[in-house]
């Protein structure tokens, strides 16, 4: 899925302030937030809150009211259809971030990602992986998270091409020697570099596209099954044809358990979704 373009909302007309306050009622309601104007007056019904909400800050700057109640993801998802110019002679105040950064509030991030902070661990590698992984999270992945936790659907063909070649795929599996030879992610990381700090960050950074369900079906069954594959399946030919085509996105694979009050018996099936 490609990622949406950023909207520009320096394109858009500059409208006073009091031209604001006359577009007060259910069908025609203006507000402003963060300088941003808003024309709600087709929202009103489809309004997650209600009708009522919207209609008492008609004509109004809502910047106070609306981040009391809403991350700033919400503004950023509905500013496309929704925003209609900006008020004349100011300039927005909240700091938009961009694909790959850190978060400004306090504890947000680990201490180690701080300036700050000095850690034996972690070293350029780490946050070079861990930039390049969010952008990629950000702009990939998160869209189509969101997408498909909505509407029920499975993870596209596409994604999973390119968390395979970016080396994601690989990369789910933890250090070992599946990751030697490849450019991780661009190059930030060599594949024999690839430690298990390195394993926590991408732990730490995938589960950003906050869809839950989501998270169980991007490739979640992979990493478990391959995994079992390559540490007990004894024909090392087979062993590496299965793991090159899965960690190549041709094959998905899954691990089948017996019931738990059985004994366990685990077997790696691998089919063509």
């Amino acid at each position: 899925m490609p990622s949406a373009a950023p909207f520009d909302a320096t394109t858009l007309p500059r409208i006073p302030r009091a031209s604001v306050s006359s577009h007060n009622t259910p069908d025609d309601l203006y507000c402003i937030i963060d300088s941003h104007v808003y024309d709600l007056s087709d929202f009103l019904e489809a309004h997650p809150g209600g009708s009522v909400v919207l209609a008492q800050i008609a004509g109004t700057d809502a910047t106070t009211s609306f981040y009391n109640l809403h991350r700033h993801e919400v503004i950023v998802k509905y500013r496309p259809s929704l925003c209609i110019g900006l008020v004349e002679g100011e300039t927005p105040q909240i700091i938009e971030p961009h694909a790959g950064d850190l978060s400004p509030v306090p504890y947000a991030e680990p201490l180690w990602l701080r300036p700050q902070y000095e850690s034996p661990y972690y070293k350029e590698s780490h946050r070079a992986l861990r930039k390049k992984l969010r952008e990629f999270v950000e702009e990939d992945i998160r869209p189509e998270a969101q997408e498909k936790e909505a509407d029920g659907t499975y993870i596209s063909q596409e994604l999973i091409d390119k968390m395979a070649g970016n080396g994601l795929l690989a990369m789910r599996l933890g250090p070992g020697k599946h990751l030697h030879g490849k450019e991780l992610l661009g190059g930030v990381v060599k594949g024999e570099e690839f430690d298990a700090f390195h394993d926590l960050v991408v732990g730490q950074e995938i589960v950003r596209a906050n869809a839950r369900g989501f998270q169980d079906g991007n490739m979640a069954g992979m990493f478990i099954s391959l995994t079992a594959v390559r540490e007990w399946l004894g024909n090392v030919e087979l062993k590496e044809k299965v793991t090159r085509e899965v960690l190549s996105g041709e094959k998905k694979i899954c691990l089948a358990i017996s019931e738990v009050s059985l004994p366990c018996h685990q077997v790696a099936c691998t089919s063509k979704a």
